[in-house]
């Protein structure tokens, strides 16, 4: 049976969750250096799924990007953006574009 092990309580492999805000995940290299989840200016989109208690609440959505410091920068957060230089903010901008643009493909072709 190949599926992902359930959680057990007092025996076994502890159960396994996700990141939660503001926590890190580090990942180190076969050789033992430390790798970071996102590169530089890459954008990243996360979706959660619904939870069974939300009803028809929206799904949260997060658009960041990657810092460079294995952190990624909350684009919806004014706060965060100010962690950007503008460089990175313009790079930002136009993955957001090219995004909106394969949405909006994708969406027609559905």
């Amino acid at each position: 049976n190949l599926k992902t092990p359930a959680a057990r309580f007092g025996i076994g492999v502890p159960a396994t969750r996700t990141a939660r805000k503001g926590e890190k995940i580090i990942a180190y290299s076969v050789n033992g250096s430390p790798l970071d989840r996102f590169d530089r200016g890459e954008l990243v989109v996360t979706a959660k799924k619904r939870r069974p208690n939300q009803g028809a609440v929206a799904l949260p959505v997060t658009i960041g990007i990657g810092a460079g410091n294995g952190e990624c920068i909350d684009l919806a957060d004014p706060n965060e953006r100010k962690k950007l230089g503008d460089d990175e903010k313009k790079l930002a901008m136009e993955q957001i574009l090219a995004m909106q643009e394969q949405m909006k493909n994708l969406m027609a072709d559905w």
